[in-house]
């Protein structure tokens, strides 16, 4: 198993590309602690992964994130690895973007790994090293109209995860970064257009993607699967799209 006895805290743990990801992640013999806010995200995790810890936690709030850590830790007996996936995604123009918009998009998804990792970093240092993989986006590295607070959250995201390989290398911990494209997951159907995508805005979506298809939540977890097994032993500071070509970066 490509991550026997690994134990890995995964935020957003409990839907679309967070579940996906911890169930590929347990049936490679890891241990997992899902951290999520939602009531029914919760409980998903707990029907779909009765070994997990299963903990409640609201990212953008230190406290949550330091009481939600040390109980994943505990319950874990440690920890190796952390999936920063949670994540929201407003869809407004600039004009129309607030600044509540802004820091809301900014508190959960360039905050919330911050918050996480900080809390994390005493056990990964405890363990000997271990990984971070962040959840950033294809809008970060190709940005499209009416997406200036998520688009800002997560190219914030890639520069920070860049700076973090950096400063803990020496503690052996690598640090990358996964780039979803148009992935057919809730927070996609909440924040575009969902199960009521026209074919004329289907067509149009396609248009910027050589791989003419929405990808599937389990490809993103493959990915994630790769960036935290010793399969990339000598990978970090590296931002993988997995977006069918939809950047071209």
């Amino acid at each position: 198993m490509r991550l026997a006895d690994r134990r890995i805290i995964i935020t957003g743990g409990g839907s679309g590309i967070g579940l996906e990801t911890a169930l590929r992640f347990q049936a490679e013999g890891a241990r997992i602690a899902v951290l999520d806010r939602s009531p029914k995200s919760l409980d998903t995790a707990r029907t779909h992964l009765p070994q997990a810890v299963v903990v409640e936690c609201d990212v953008s709030h230190e406290a949550s994130v330091q009481r939600a850590v040390e109980a994943a830790a505990e319950g874990l007996g440690g920890i190796d690895g952390i999936c920063n996936v949670a994540g929201i995604g407003t869809r407004k123009s600039f004009e129309e973007t607030t600044a509540e918009a802004m820091m809301t998009d900014i508190g959960v998804n360039l905050m919330g790994p911050f918050l996480v990792s900080k809390a994390a970093l005493p056990h990964l240092r405890a363990a000997g090293g271990g990984t971070i993989v962040n959840v950033a986006s294809g809008l970060a590295l190709r940005p499209t109209e009416g997406r200036t607070a998520y688009g800002a959250s997560k190219g914030g995201l890639i520069v920070m995860s860049k700076a973090m390989a950096i400063d803990l290398a020496k503690d052996k911990v690598r640090v990358n970064v996964v780039c979803p494209g148009l992935i057919d997951t809730p927070l996609v159907k909440d924040t575009s257009h969902g199960a009521s995508f026209t074919p004329q805005q289907y067509e149009k979506l396609m248009d910027r993607r050589i791989i003419r298809r929405m990808g599937e939540a389990r490809e993103i977890a493959d990915a994630m699967l790769f960036l935290t097994s010793n399969e990339s032993s000598f990978i970090t500071a590296t931002v993988l799209a997995v977006d069918g070509g939809g950047s071209m970066h």
